[in-house]
């Protein structure tokens, strides 16, 4: 672990008890044995949504038992002062309400509740994106004849054998895992394993 992300995210934040909390867990666990038939999750210790370096940076994951992850997203959640980096932690706190094959978590009705009664007052702080005015009018207004004649137009013998030409191999070609040797599609493998992987050594 790089104690430069820990250092990062004592500055950012403000000087509270979930602060103290966050980097002493933090702390424990980059320096604990790894212990190979336990499950662990990978914790980005200075969030990657902040977009302020360390996204792609082994040094800035630690593996976390599922409690300690889950109580460190509570803690993030709040530790921040700037309005902005607070509704980002709380959305962030929302995942934990989803499951998959590689993540087998279970909330009581009190922590769900709590979860998304903190997503919904965050949901309200999110900046969201607006188009300019311009790009409103144009949105608006009905498509071209022409447009719409392209649209309908059947495609052509050539033109569909362009675009399964294209196409060919990025749906079915399959590779294996360079960490847990899982043989998948592409697609799969880039998302779950490979740099993502749950096997690979931290």
């Amino acid at each position: 672990m790089n104690t430069n992300y820990l250092d990062q995210v004592r500055n950012l934040s403000t000087t509270c008890k979930y602060t103290t909390w966050y980097c002493d867990i933090i702390s424990n666990a980059s320096q604990r044995e790894i212990i190979a038939d336990v499950y662990y999750e990978k914790h980005h210790i200075l969030p990657k949504c902040f977009k302020l370096g360390g996204e792609s940076d082994i040094a800035n994951l630690v593996p976390l038992l599922p409690r300690e992850h889950f109580l460190c997203h509570w803690m993030l959640s709040k530790m921040f002062s700037d309005k902005r980096r607070s509704a980002q932690m709380k959305k962030a706190l929302t995942q934990f309400l989803q499951c998959n094959k590689h993540q087998h978590r279970v909330l009581n009705s009190h922590r769900y509740e709590a979860i998304r009664r903190v997503w919904n007052v965050a949901s309200s702080q999110i900046t969201k994106y607006a188009h300019s005015r311009e790009t409103l009018e144009k949105m608006r207004k009905p498509r071209s004849e022409h447009t719409r004649q392209m649209m309908r137009k059947p495609k052509s013998i050539e033109h569909r054998l362009n675009i399964s030409k294209a196409k060919n191999g990025k749906f079915s070609d399959s590779a294996a895992c360079v960490h847990c040797g899982k043989v998948m599609d592409r697609g799969n493998l880039s998302r779950y394993h490979n740099d993502k992987c749950k096997l690979k050594p931290v």
